[in-house]
């Protein structure tokens, strides 16, 4: 689960990328490679997860399958093609654990001096997906 300190750094990198964090938000932190190291409830309820052992420790393309194929980072820092995309407001397809998608938004952001990973992810609903 996200500490308090995490929840500050969240809320704090969220304004950097133009978002506030809802509590219906979704909010990860990745390892360089992409893995998920950290949740927040948000995450669990959103995704449909009961715990976050669920979860932690598997590619952020397991929730996020477009995330797939791309790098997170490049020399370090958020990819900026992602960036780019998740600036514009392109909306990803997010996986729910009973099999069903919806559409997210996507807000990425680095993490300076984090011992947790390097990256923050917040995920945001915006509309279903009929598969």
């Amino acid at each position: 689960m996200a500490t308090h300190a995490h929840t500050r750094a969240a809320h704090s990198a969220a304004r950097g990328s133009e978002a506030s964090i809802e509590t219906h938000d979704a909010v990860f932190t990745l390892s360089e490679d992409g893995t998920i190291v950290e949740s927040n409830a948000g995450a669990e309820g959103l995704f449909g997860y009961r715990r976050p052992d669920e979860i932690l420790g598997r590619h952020i393309s397991f929730l996020l399958p477009e995330l797939a194929r791309v790098p997170l980072l490049r020399k370090g820092v958020v990819n900026p093609r992602l960036a780019f995309l998740c600036h514009c407001g392109k909306r990803f397809t997010a996986a729910r654990r009973e099999g069903w998608a919806f559409f997210a938004e996507l807000f990425v952001n680095s993490v300076e001096g984090s011992r947790r990973g390097p990256l923050l992810v917040t995920v945001r609903p915006a509309g279903t997906v009929r598969l």
